[in-house]
Protein backbone atom coordinates (compact mmCIF):
# COMPACT_ATOMS: atom_id res chain seq x y z
CA UNK A 1 0.00 0.00 0.00
CA UNK A 2 2.65 2.40 0.61
CA UNK A 3 4.68 2.04 -2.54
CA UNK A 4 1.50 2.79 -4.24
CA UNK A 5 0.91 5.84 -2.61
CA UNK A 6 4.04 6.94 -3.25
CA UNK A 7 4.18 5.75 -6.79
CA UNK A 8 0.46 7.67 -7.29
CA UNK A 9 1.76 10.77 -5.20
CA UNK A 10 4.95 10.97 -7.56
CA UNK A 11 2.71 10.87 -10.39
CA UNK A 12 0.65 13.68 -9.52
CA UNK A 13 3.79 15.76 -9.56
CA UNK A 14 4.94 14.62 -12.93
CA UNK A 15 7.44 16.08 -14.33
CA UNK A 16 9.36 17.02 -11.57
CA UNK A 17 11.49 20.46 -12.36
CA UNK A 18 15.28 20.71 -10.50
CA UNK A 19 13.28 23.61 -8.87
CA UNK A 20 10.65 21.45 -6.97
CA UNK A 21 12.86 18.59 -6.32
CA UNK A 22 13.28 19.73 -2.54
CA UNK A 23 9.71 19.80 -2.26
CA UNK A 24 8.70 16.52 -3.53
CA UNK A 25 11.44 15.09 -1.57
CA UNK A 26 9.95 16.74 1.56
CA UNK A 27 6.77 15.65 0.75
CA UNK A 28 6.41 12.46 -0.93
CA UNK A 29 9.80 10.70 -0.47
CA UNK A 30 10.56 10.95 3.15
CA UNK A 31 6.91 10.12 4.50
CA UNK A 32 6.86 7.60 1.73
CA UNK A 33 10.40 6.36 3.32
CA UNK A 34 8.98 6.70 6.64
CA UNK A 35 6.09 4.47 6.17
CA UNK A 36 7.29 2.02 4.44
CA UNK A 37 10.31 1.27 7.53
CA UNK A 38 7.94 1.38 9.94
CA UNK A 39 5.59 -1.35 7.94
CA UNK A 40 7.94 -3.92 8.35
CA UNK A 41 9.09 -2.67 11.47
CA UNK A 42 9.06 -5.62 14.03
CA UNK A 43 5.28 -6.13 15.38
CA UNK A 44 4.77 -3.83 18.74
CA UNK A 45 3.69 -5.75 21.87
CA UNK A 46 1.04 -4.02 23.17
CA UNK A 47 -2.37 -4.01 21.25
CA UNK A 48 -2.64 -0.02 21.30
CA UNK A 49 0.99 0.00 19.85
CA UNK A 50 0.04 -2.14 17.12
CA UNK A 51 -3.10 0.12 16.40
CA UNK A 52 -0.58 3.18 16.42
CA UNK A 53 1.38 2.04 14.38
CA UNK A 54 -1.14 1.02 11.99
CA UNK A 55 -2.98 4.61 11.74
CA UNK A 56 0.84 6.54 11.69
CA UNK A 57 1.18 4.39 8.35
CA UNK A 58 -1.77 5.40 7.31
CA UNK A 59 -1.24 8.90 8.26
CA UNK A 60 2.12 9.53 6.51
CA UNK A 61 0.55 8.06 3.45
CA UNK A 62 -2.27 10.63 3.33
CA UNK A 63 0.16 13.02 4.45
CA UNK A 64 1.83 12.71 0.85
CA UNK A 65 -1.24 13.96 -0.96
CA UNK A 66 -1.99 16.46 1.82
CA UNK A 67 -0.19 19.04 -0.16
CA UNK A 68 -0.11 22.53 2.15
CA UNK A 69 -2.12 20.97 4.71
CA UNK A 70 0.46 18.55 5.82
CA UNK A 71 1.03 21.02 8.90
CA UNK A 72 -2.39 20.53 10.05
CA UNK A 73 -1.99 16.97 9.73
CA UNK A 74 1.33 16.98 12.16
CA UNK A 75 -0.65 19.19 14.38
CA UNK A 76 -3.13 16.59 14.78
CA UNK A 77 -0.69 13.43 15.32
CA UNK A 78 -1.65 13.96 19.23
CA UNK A 79 -5.37 13.17 18.05
CA UNK A 80 -4.60 10.03 16.04
CA UNK A 81 -2.79 8.37 18.90
CA UNK A 82 -5.73 9.86 21.68
CA UNK A 83 -7.70 7.72 19.03
CA UNK A 84 -5.19 4.56 19.21
CA UNK A 85 -5.71 4.21 22.77
CA UNK A 86 -9.16 4.87 23.36
CA UNK A 87 -9.55 2.32 20.34
CA UNK A 88 -7.22 -0.46 22.27
CA UNK A 89 -8.98 -0.49 25.36
CA UNK A 90 -12.48 -1.44 23.47
CA UNK A 91 -13.50 -4.68 23.47
CA UNK A 92 -13.85 -4.50 19.34
CA UNK A 93 -10.50 -4.24 18.77
CA UNK A 94 -9.59 -8.07 19.94
CA UNK A 95 -10.88 -8.82 16.77
CA UNK A 96 -8.85 -6.77 14.66
CA UNK A 97 -5.35 -6.44 16.33
CA UNK A 98 -5.45 -9.36 18.84
CA UNK A 99 -5.19 -9.52 22.44
CA UNK A 100 -3.01 -7.02 24.61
Amino acid sequence: MVIVAAVAALATRWPIRVVDIDNVMLRVVLPATLAFVLAFAPRPRSRVGRIARELTVLGLCAGMFAGDHLPLMLACYPLLLMVAVALGESRHATLLWGDR
